[in-house]
């Protein structure tokens, strides 16, 4: 069964839309790049409790949902992002996945890749498995 995209230039979408899930706002850091924010980026959290673009290799990592704005719309309030073991349909993603691959933060920050364990990556690095592989994304199991 494939995905269903309502829009040409969507990434991310929860497959059973809010069970499950917690939507969260959190706030971002000032260092953040907005432009680089779209739904599907994976985003950390900072030692100042601030959200950053998930940088390479970050082991805990949610992704966006939607940017959240002030009243006015001319500024960026935060973002929504989604916690919890949720299954989800995915386009932002490096690399060609199988069904049962393990998925991690990669070297494109904010971005899954395979989880690479004859290379040195270890378990806890995954964010997500992969439940299956279609011809336009992936759906993944998020880990939390």
């Amino acid at each position: 069964m494939e995905t269903k995209w309502l829009r040409e230039d969507q990434n991310f979408k929860l497959r059973f839309g809010s069970e499950n899930n917690n939507w969260d706002t959190v706030q971002l850091a000032d260092t953040v790049d907005t432009d680089a924010l779209h739904d599907g980026v994976y985003l950390s959290e900072d030692a100042n409790g601030k959200f950053v673009i998930a940088p390479s290799g970050a082991k805990v990592a949610f992704p966006m949902l939607e940017l959240k704005f002030q009243y006015d719309n001319e500024a960026i309030d935060g973002v929504t992002i989604s916690r919890g073991n949720v299954t989800a349909y995915t386009k932002h993603f490096d690399g060609t996945p199988s069904v049962g691959d393990k998925m991690k933060i990669g070297a494109t920050p904010g971005k899954l890749a395979v989880l690479d364990t004859a290379g040195g990556d270890t378990e806890d690095m995954a964010v997500a498995e992969v439940l299956s592989v279609n011809a336009e994304d992936i759906e993944i199991q998020k880990l939390y």
